[in-house]
Order: structure tokens, then sequence, then C-alpha cells
């Protein structure tokens, strides 16, 4: 074609090598995000599991805590009590206290507190 020089020739290809050039640099910074974001997603995972494992372990301390309670209480209720032989049995203490049995693990059928 005769109206086109060699400078606009080289401009194409020029502009190719450059776009060629962008896109790999992309492809590059697109690589490098997702491997923070793979990095990202592995310590949210951790951060999940090590919650869930200290949610147990303070379930765990709670309901011993709240068993121990009640022993006590208990213990003073049945050594405050006017009439010795007619305290309230562990099972309607902790009826008349109005506490959820499985939320502290009492066995209502042995009278005691589970193992935890």
């Amino acid at each position: 074609m005769p109206f086109l020089s060699k400078k606009s020739k080289n401009k194409p290809q020029n502009s190719k090598d450059s776009t060629q050039s962008e896109s790999k640099q992309l492809e590059k910074i697109l690589d490098e995000k997702k491997e923070i974001l793979r990095r990202l997603n592995l310590v949210k995972n951790y951060k999940s599991k090590d919650e869930i494992n200290n949610l147990d372990e303070s379930i765990k301390k709670w309901t011993k805590t709240a068993q121990k309670a009640i022993e006590e209480l208990y213990s003073h209720y049945v050594t405050n009590t006017l009439s010795k032989n007619e305290h309230l049995p562990m099972n309607d203490f902790i009826k008349s206290l109005k506490i959820d049995s499985e939320l502290v693990k009492y066995d209502f059928e042995n009278e005691c507190f589970k193992e935890i």
C-alpha cells in the first residue's frame, strides 16, 4: 500500500508487542493476587477452626463451673435446711432452680453429673 510508510508499519507491531507485554504483566499480577487470596483463605480457615476449638473448651469450662456451683449451692441448702431429713433431693433442687439439666449435664436416673 503506497500510502503507508515504514513508521506506520512498525507502530502496529510495537503496539502488539506492548499489548503482549502488558498482558503478561497483568497475568503476573493476577497470579500474585490469586496467591495472596489463597493464603488469606488458609488463614481464615485456620482461625475459624481455632475459634471452634476455643468455643468447645469454653463450653466445657462453663459446664464444669456450673456443676460445681450447683453442688456448692446444694450443699449450703442441705446444711441450712431446718429439718435435716426434709430437704429436696438434687433432682428436685435443680428443677426448683429452673436449670436445664441437659445444659449442666445432670443425669436424673443416676442422680449425678455426667463427666465432660
